[in-house]
């Protein structure tokens, strides 16, 4: 349980191609406020050889995080952990994301990391719950939220459900915080 009055925030749903992160406040009563998000979006350059596009890519993202964290500097960050892979593009993901979480742990003062099946058992009560309930989910529990939406006013797929999860990390992380789980 945090003992401050008002705890600053970051979650981090870290990968290759779309790295979403958020931030807001934690209060005394557990309650949580979102001020913001970015996206951080990275895609292979076509004709760039893999590992120089890695490189690039990498950096990318841990250039924007690095501004955020100097701009935030959150009391406590949140964040998933990857999953393992069974492909090789999928194991290039999971090594960048653990690199993300390494970055966190230098900057951060304290780490909190989740499991993706307990982020969606927390949020939707279920560990296969799909991406269309959690962006449900948040636009429901968060409507002033500043989503991204479409003219019709629906959250924008391919984008928010990674914000959405970074949201969902986040309850998550307090709630294993919060020992919950014990």
């Amino acid at each position: 349980m945090f003992i401050d009055p008002v705890i600053t925030f970051l979650s981090v749903d870290p990968s290759l191609s779309n790295t979403a992160i958020v931030w807001g406040d934690i209060y005394p009563d557990n309650s949580m406020n979102f001020y913001n998000y970015k996206l951080i979006h990275t895609e292979k350059k076509k004709g760039e050889k893999v590992i120089p596009d890695l490189i690039h890519r990498s950096t990318t993202i841990l250039r924007s995080l690095k501004d955020i964290l100097d701009e935030i500097n959150p009391d406590v960050c949140f964040v998933e952990l990857p999953t393992g892979s069974q492909s090789s593009n999928a194991s290039i993901g999971v090594g960048i994301s653990c690199c993300i979480i390494a970055s966190l742990n230098l900057r951060c003062r304290q780490v909190v990391t989740v499991t993706a099946s307990a982020v969606k058992l927390d949020a939707i009560g279920n560990k296969n719950a799909t991406k269309k309930e959690i962006m449900a989910y948040c636009e429901n529990k968060y409507p002033n939220f500043l989503f991204e939406r479409k003219k019709d006013g629906s959250l924008v797929e391919g984008r928010m459900e990674h914000v959405c999860d970074a949201i969902c990390i986040a309850e998550s992380g307090l709630k294993l915080v919060n020992n919950e789980y014990i």
